[in-house]
């Protein structure tokens, strides 16, 4: 019964954190088009996702006027995923 909730959660939790990727993916494209963060979704969008980003933005500088910050912030999300996976997976299968 505790390894069904736990399997759960942990499903909840990879789903939020798959949605926040695609949508800091979706944020990120439209740096590419004109006037996309003036809108009322563009500004949703920079509430969210601004703050993490804004976060290696400050360490990591554009390079030629290309903001590379977006890698490592995956990258962060990608590893706190895989390392959730892990303590899920020894919890669960205990």
């Amino acid at each position: 019964m505790l390894a069904t909730g736990l399997y759960w959660l942990w499903r909840l939790i990879a789903t939020v954190i798959s949605a926040y990727s695609l949508g800091m993916a979706v944020y990120i494209v439209m740096s590419w088009f004109p006037d996309a963060y003036d809108t009322k979704f563009g500004r949703l969008l920079t509430r969210i996702y601004q703050p993490y980003l804004g976060w290696f933005q400050r360490f990591i500088p554009p390079i030629l006027g290309l903001d590379l910050s977006p890698i490592p912030a995956f990258a962060v999300i990608y590893l706190v995923e895989k390392a959730l996976d892990i303590i899920f997976i020894n919890l669960i299968y205990r």
